[in-house]
């Protein structure tokens, strides 16, 4: 009941103390597990685990922990597997696929965001289609496919709409607006950056917000709009401080120090910088630390202080080098990636050509089949018409009866020779006709003869 209790907790926390009470039930689990039980309880404990070990995985994934947070994962993975829980499995392998995404691993996260897909198309889940929507949205923005990224985004977001999912949905807005702010259409960027403001505040969830402040200010800035983009990296940095996201309190503290910088405040902005590369520090989050010291040292040229100028351009000549060796094996893998998509592309090519051919095949044996019963048919229908001879029949039965024979060969050789004359006439209505009424030429002689010595055959005298 208290691994029960502690689950519904964890799982309708959206503050910090989620994570203790989540580390609360991990470890009651396993002092439960200790324990002799039931098959019964041993399964819904072992759920109640991969459950935790996912949420756990997520925890150590936002912290920028993501092999820790793979660990998680796959552990949860294993427990879904076993018990074939594919609801489980849907959720893990889209939080898997994204945190190979934030190592910068992209054919990994496809591999996993196309397992979770897979299972949530079958389970009609579509929270889960439309969470892995716009997960699949950020990669093709990775490989600078942007367009085919804006069209995941509003897939995901029109399903989260349908939903009335409110987190979903102002996660699609924050990345449609990402988009249209790259395009340069700020006035549409500002408009999806607020509903996604919306929707956080409404739920409370104050990482969300910070980013979205964050997002905002660096759209007022490049609008030279100082003042609403301070306030707006301000409010940014007060949330940040207050849930101590180091990473997000060193962006938001070296963004204001642009602002001063553009100002010509050169003490506030030094200041700024100060504690925004110690707490990039903090967060060891390399692009971040490379970004404070640059402009640390651009403040310090700026204020002829050579000395620490050069110190921080050294360091973020160091941090540069991570950068570029991190920079270096995502090109691999994103040429990798590309590699992938073309051989897959290729092989669906030429799998789509084989159907085409066996199917080709397929229908020239039947083809074939056909107009041998045709001709036979024809040629029994001739036969039985001579055999009449020993009949005898009235002029107008005779007339009509070879009329129809020669009716049915004329559309036989019609049928027949249409695939060899499409060659040449493509497909031309004139030209049809005119090689049509070239087959009716050569035929109307031999039916004038044939009808003549079939009437003598079968006619009574």
């Amino acid at each position: 009941a208290k691994v029960n209790a502690l689950n519904d907790i964890c799982e309708n926390m959206i503050h910090d103390d989620w994570i203790k009470y989540q580390g609360f039930q991990l470890d009651l689990i396993n002092y439960v597990l200790s324990n002799s039980l039931n098959r019964n309880t041993i399964k819904f404990v072992l759920h109640a685990k991969a459950s935790a070990l996912n949420n756990l995985g997520y925890i150590s994934m936002n912290s920028g922990k993501t092999k820790d947070a793979l660990k998680f994962y796959f552990e949860s993975f294993n427990i879904y597997k076993k018990f074939n829980d594919n609801q489980g499995l849907s959720i893990v392998t889209n939080n898997i696929g994204l945190t190979y995404r934030y190592q910068g691993n992209i054919i990994e996260a496809i591999k996993f965001y196309d397992k979770s897909l897979q299972l949530r198309k079958e389970l009609n889940d579509k929270s889960g289609i439309a969470s892995v929507y716009n997960n699949l949205g950020v990669l093709y923005e990775i490989q600078n496919e942007k367009e085919i990224a804006l069209d995941y985004y509003k897939k995901s977001l029109q399903l989260n709409i349908e939903l009335k999912n409110i987190q979903g949905s102002a996660d699609c807005y924050v990345n449609i607006g990402l988009y249209l702010k790259n395009s340069r259409q700020i006035p549409e960027a500002l408009i999806n950056y607020k509903k996604a403001l919306a929707n956080y505040e409404y739920i409370g969830y104050k990482k969300g917000v910070a980013d979205v402040f964050n997002n905002m200010g660096v759209v007022y800035f490049e609008m030279k709009n100082f003042d609403k983009a301070l306030e707006a990296f301000n409010m940014s940095y007060n949330i940040q401080k207050e849930q101590n996201d180091w990473e997000g309190i060193a962006y938001s503290l070296c963004n204001m120090s642009d602002i001063y910088m553009e100002e010509k405040d050169l003490n506030k902005a030094k200041h700024k910088i100060e504690e925004s590369l110690e707490y990039a520090r903090k967060s060891g989050f390399i692009e971040i630390i490379s970004k404070s010291a640059l402009q640390f040292s651009e403040i310090e040229i700026k204020r002829n202080n050579y000395k620490v100028a050069l110190e921080m351009y050294k360091l973020y000549v160091k941090m540069k080098d991570s950068l570029n060796n991190e920079a270096t094996q995502k090109a691999a893998i994103r040429q990798q990636t590309k590699y992938e998509f073309e051989k897959a592309q290729i092989v669906k090519e030429n799998k789509a050509k084989e159907e085409a051919r066996l199917e080709s095949e397929a229908t020239g044996r039947r083809n074939n089949l056909q107009y041998s019963l045709i001709f036979l048919g024809i040629l029994l229908l001739f036969v039985g018409i001579l055999l009449m001879g020993f009949i005898k029949v009235s002029p107008n039965i005779a007339e009509g009866i070879i009329f129809f024979a020669f009716l049915i060969l004329f559309e036989f050789v019609l049928v027949f020779s249409e695939p060899y004359l499409e060659q040449y006439t493509n497909g031309e209505p004139m030209y049809n006709l005119l090689a049509n009424s070239v087959l009716a030429l050569v035929i109307f002689p031999l039916h004038a003869i044939l009808e003549k010595l079939l009437k003598k055959r079968i006619v009574k005298t």
